[in-house]
């Protein structure tokens, strides 16, 4: 019997090498492939360990000069900033105080021309004396709901009540020389730049310009400029003789439309605003014209688009803050490059984005 067994054992074990060896030459050429592909996948997985452990490297070294970083770059506002990030913090210029002694969410400052410096504006009108013009202005600016009820039954309550005006400016005062209607320019200068909004933003913007404000020029570039002739964007103008004192600006009346002592088109009747600036939109009109020394000039410029305690626009749809890298807008009067005034108009929501300005944009 054992040897019957061993016989079987044998005979088996050679039926199966021989039926392994014949498995082994028919899939020859298969197991040759696997191999080669294996080596491949293997390569392969190398040359990607490799690469991710180069990856890990950098960020580890990237990381680590980040937490250098921030334990010696000085922080503002208490919130973490890397120099990997490019961003800077602007300063506010000289003169403007800290926020938390703003009396109001906002606040208007006087920037004197020569140096450069801020003063605030609180309430009341500001003196003016430039080489070209000597006056006073008065700049309104509409508060929070809160404001508004504490300034009940001042100048500003009375100027804003029952309308949607956000801001007013009255402007009052002599020129010291002739100086041509057509070179006078009221607006905003962003010399640090301003950043690109969403194309559907944009678009709504440029038709807003193009609708309420077709007298406008917007330039674009490193130092973007957005202004307009002042007798066209004057909400209302008025002329009289000159006097010893200039006429008192009384906010809560406003300004009446009077051009009559310009004489010609505007002599022949009384003219609204509209048609003031439908004659000055062409251009041999207002070449005609020049501001003389002779009288006094008073303009109020008001608009009520943009909510100045926010800077937001179109009831908070667009944050423009966030565009200007938190520049203030201005009101800003030249004649050329010689300035007549310029004043600031600050909001709390503009600091944050002057802490987190980018210089890449």
């Amino acid at each position: 019997r054992d040897e019957s067994k061993e016989k079987l054992l044998t005979s088996s074990g050679r039926d199966t090498n021989g039926q392994a060896l014949e498995l082994r030459k028919g899939s020859g050429s298969q197991c040759q492939n696997l191999s080669s592909l294996r080596a491949e996948l293997s390569r392969k997985a190398e040359q990607m360990l490799e690469k991710d452990k180069k990856i890990m490297k950098q960020d580890f070294e990237i990381q680590k000069s980040r937490d250098i970083v921030d334990c010696i770059v000085p922080q503002a506002c208490g919130e973490k900033k890397s120099i990997f990030d490019r961003r800077e913090t602007m300063a506010l210029p000289k003169g403007v105080p800290p926020q938390d002694e703003w009396p109001q969410r906002f606040l208007v400052t006087k920037e004197e021309i020569s140096t450069g410096e801020h003063s605030p504006v609180c309430s009341g009108s500001s003196l003016i004396d430039s080489d070209l013009f000597t006056g006073e202005v008065i700049i309104l600016v509409r508060g929070s709901r809160e404001q508004q009820r504490a300034s009940s039954g001042k100048d500003e309550d009375a100027y804003f009540r029952g309308r949607k005006r956000q801001v007013g400016v009255i402007l009052t005062g002599v020129f010291k020389k002739e100086v041509p209607m057509n070179e006078l320019t009221i607006g905003n200068e962003f010399d640090r730049g301003i950043r690109q909004p969403k194309p559907w933003q944009t678009n709504l913007i440029m038709k807003l310009i193009h609708r309420f404000l077709p007298h406008c020029t917007l330039e674009l570039g490193n130092h973007p400029k957005f202004f307009a002739s002042v007798v066209l964007d004057a909400k209302n103008m008025r002329i009289r003789k000159r006097q010893e004192r200039l006429s008192p600006l009384l906010p809560r009346e406003g300004v009446k439309e009077d051009l009559s002592l310009l004489g010609g088109f505007f002599a022949k009747g009384k003219r609204s605003p509209a048609e003031r600036r439908n004659y000055f939109r062409k251009k041999e009109n207002l070449k005609k014209y020049s501001f003389s020394p002779e009288y006094e000039y008073t303009f109020e410029f008001y608009q009520h688009q943009l909510n100045f305690v926010d800077y937001k626009l179109l009831l908070g749809v667009i944050d423009v803050a966030w565009i200007t890298k938190g520049q203030p807008f201005q009101f800003l009067i030249k004649s050329g490059s010689q300035i007549i005034c310029k004043f600031h108009i600050w909001s709390e929501n503009l600091m944050k984005y002057r802490s987190e300005c980018n210089t890449s944009y």
